[in-house]
């Protein structure tokens, strides 16, 4: 995924991802009528997490007050992840919630969070040198998406400055 990062930038790569993880959390969801599914979503779920784990530890360059910080904790939640299987089982015990339904939510609450993250916070290029401070970079105003609407998000500032 470096080679693409590099060539094609973040937007590339996070939507690869995306779509990657929805695989893997769409073939959990029916895990239970068909098993063979569990041999292909894990790896899709593993690939499509370590490839946004990537991501993310570059976009945290962005950030050189809290860089080193940023790329703990993500590292931090990244061995985490080994908890989640205890936390699903707890879930399931305690509420009588299926796994299928565990899924779902996940899957949900994925599309939620990664359509935010492309949308507002996936940067068309980060410079590896150059950033000194917060203010030389924002992944927000560089979005690669939200680039193409600039007038529209120059409305949508000063609209939110009047409220406020």
């Amino acid at each position: 995924m470096g080679v693409v990062h590099d060539k094609y930038g973040l937007l590339v790569v996070n939507i690869f991802s995306s779509l990657i993880m929805c695989t893997g959390l769409i073939l959990m969801i029916f895990v239970e009528d068909v098993e063979l599914f569990l041999w292909g979503a894990w790896p899709c779920i593993t690939i499509a997490g370590v490839c946004n784990h990537l991501g993310n530890t570059k976009m945290a360059i962005a950030i050189p007050t809290f860089k080193g910080t940023i790329m703990a904790c993500l590292s931090g939640c990244f061995g985490a992840g080994g908890s989640v299987g205890l936390i699903m089982k707890k879930i399931m015990d305690d509420f009588g919630v299926q796994i299928s339904d565990i899924f779902l939510y996940w899957l949900i609450l994925f599309l939620i969070l990664s359509t935010m993250k492309i949308l507002l916070w996936t940067p068309v290029k980060i410079p590896l040198v150059g950033i000194e401070n917060d203010d030389d970079y924002s992944l927000f105003s560089n979005s690669a998406i939200l680039i193409k609407f600039k007038g529209c998000i120059r409305f949508f500032y000063d609209f939110i400055y009047c409220i406020y």
